[in-house]
């Protein structure tokens, strides 16, 4: 297949995925204001607890107020509420349909995305199944369209890995880089992972965990020089993070005086997944409870102590929060280790179910798309990793979805946290495609002569 021709068809994927997205778009927005859901102070509505909050720091940022949200100052990360706050320059009451616009257009660059990286792995044309496969993935429009941070997650995090594997170009027999050209494909790569976290906070252990595998996978393997590539690679993708998540970790530092690497909302996630009432779902019912005990203790504590001003405890009331919420929780997970096994069993399930558990989703219609478009591109996804299985490419490319499914075996479990992972999946699946492609066509072939 010509350039020419592969150019060609990657642009009609290309635009083809965007008239989905955007076609997608307007389809749940009409379905949204039919609904009774959340509403803001400025009557733009959503279907997730978490939108909100993404829209209203977003506000704040282009009014140019105080970056916090419901009396919190480190609520969220400011990535995707920086990506919404466009929508406020164009409009002074924007409906949440341009936001929804704007990640289908990111959604379009997740799909060429794959695109790079399956043909930096394998060929041009796997690289276009896996680009169409990605276009017309339900997860991947999903994540296009809701007002959410993935729609901004999705594409820094396949940047992320096009750097990390473009500096690993010539341990896969192509291209060899020149050392310094390697150090900054690994240096952008750690830049791309800190940007990243900024917008989905859960993705700052992701580099340090894949790193310390990545070492224990070339000691198995006995590969000297690949060790001694990747412990490179880890010093200056750990140095890319550090710049990338450095004015946020300052900017933590000056108004708590404690080092604090992502949010204050870990308690409250942690006691999510981890708790009495926890059940594998997320309710953040229990979070006005935790706010009215520790204000009554504030209350109390200024009564008894003269030298305490409101001030001050409310300067710190966002950080005592937190702690209050993880503590609780740590302490109940450490009294019922049975408990916490068995929720953990629930969350992985709810990962990767087949079925939609999440309520905007329990019927016929999301449940039948849902398995037609998850289960071969999952099946493809782990038929591709086996036939790899002796690669660090592989590893690399599986990483997300080892990671995240550990990661919310612990917090929450929900088929959301794994459509990231879907898209590397996808890239590795795309061979496995071509394969039984070819082996209908050579089938049909002997079958006619």
């Amino acid at each position: 297949m010509s350039r020419r021709t592969t150019y060609s068809l990657l642009l009609g994927i290309l635009v083809f995925s965007l008239v989905l997205r955007v076609g997608a778009s307007y389809w749940w927005q009409d379905r949204v204001d039919k609904l009774d859901v959340v509403q803001v102070s400025h009557g733009a509505k959503f279907n997730f607890p978490d939108s909100p909050s993404y829209w209203s720091l977003g506000k704040q940022i282009a009014e140019g107020k105080p970056y916090e949200y419901d009396g919190g100052k480190i609520f969220r990360t400011p990535g995707y509420p920086i990506l919404l706050s466009l929508c406020f320059y164009f409009y002074e009451e924007p409906s949440p349909l341009l936001a929804r616009w704007i990640g289908a257009v990111l959604g379009m660059f997740v799909v060429w995305e794959v695109y790079l990286l399956t043909t930096l792995l394998f060929s041009r044309q796997s690289g276009l199944i896996a680009a169409f496969l990605t276009a017309i993935y339900p997860g991947a429009i999903a994540m296009s369209v809701f007002v959410l941070s993935e729609a901004l997650f999705c594409p820094l995090m396949l940047l992320q890995f096009f750097c990390w594997q473009k500096g690993w170009q010539g341990e896969i027999g192509k291209i060899e880089l020149p050392v310094s050209e390697r150090l900054g494909y690994w240096l952008l790569t750690g830049f791309l992972g800190g940007l990243a976290v900024l917008v989905r906070p859960s993705w700052l252990l992701f580099m340090p965990f894949t790193l310390i595998f990545g070492i224990a996978f070339f000691l198995i393997y006995r590969e000297k020089c690949g060790l001694k590539r990747h412990l490179l690679a880890s010093c200056w993708i750990l140095v890319g993070l550090v710049v990338a998540m450095g004015p946020w970790w300052a900017r933590n530092y000056q108004l708590t005086g404690h080092f604090v690497p992502t949010t204050l909302q870990v308690g409250a996630s942690l006691y999510d997944g981890l708790s009495p009432i926890a059940d594998g779902s997320s309710n953040m019912e229990y979070v006005p409870r935790f706010k009215a005990q520790l204000r009554s203790e504030d209350r109390q504590a200024l009564k008894e102590n003269p030298t305490l001003t409101p001030s001050s405890l409310n300067d710190s009331f966002e950080e005592r929060l937190d702690r209050r919420m993880k503590e609780e929780s740590i302490a109940w997970a450490q009294e019922n280790p049975g408990k916490v096994v068995q929720l953990a069993g629930v969350k992985f399930l709810r990962i990767w179910s087949f079925w939609p558990s999440a309520s905007e989703f329990k019927n016929q219609y999301f449940g039948w798309v849902l398995i037609l478009g998850f289960t071969p591109l999952l099946v493809f996804g782990l038929m591709g990793a086996y036939r790899m299985r002796k690669s660090w490419s592989m590893w690399l490319f599986v990483m997300p979805a080892i990671y995240f499914t550990a990661l919310h075996m612990v917090f929450v479990g929900s088929i959301r946290y794994r459509q990231p992972a879907m898209l590397t999946l996808i890239v590795l699946g795309a061979p496995v495609v071509i394969s039984l492609l070819g082996a209908c066509c050579r089938r049909c072939h002997k079958q006619e002569s």
